[in-house]
């Protein structure tokens, strides 16, 4: 056991290989496969956005259906890299922000955070 969920930093780690050099990329990680957003956002926040230059940003999302009527209701969260080499755009993340129902969850909205 664990004091500290390492699953989000692994999962940044398998897709440091897969961003390219030169242009500005965005992680998104799905994280319903995983149980929900939980403190992935925390974790991936305090790891050194130096070591992770190539990307610009990680978005997390997760769903669940609601009833009544029913409907799927998505919570977002965005970390943004400080130190990558190609910055995204505000709007876009926003636009992420701006897409946010963790409300229906009975959760207020968090603030956007950055890594280190």
């Amino acid at each position: 056991w664990e004091n500290v969920d390492t699953r989000a930093q692994r999962a940044l780690e398998r897709k440091r290989g897969q961003v390219r050099n030169g242009v500005r990329n965005v992680v998104i990680i799905d994280a319903c496969a995983v149980g929900r957003i939980g403190e992935w956002p925390e974790v991936i926040a305090k790891l050194p956005g130096t070591d992770f230059a190539k990307i610009g940003a990680v978005i997390l999302f997760d769903q669940v259906c609601v009833a009544l009527p029913l409907r799927t209701r998505r919570r977002w969260r965005v970390v943004k890299n400080p130190s990558a080499s190609m910055q995204i755009p505000e709007t876009l993340l926003s636009a992420f922000e701006l897409l946010d129902e963790s409300t229906y969850y009975g959760v207020a909205i968090k603030p956007r955070l950055s890594m280190c």
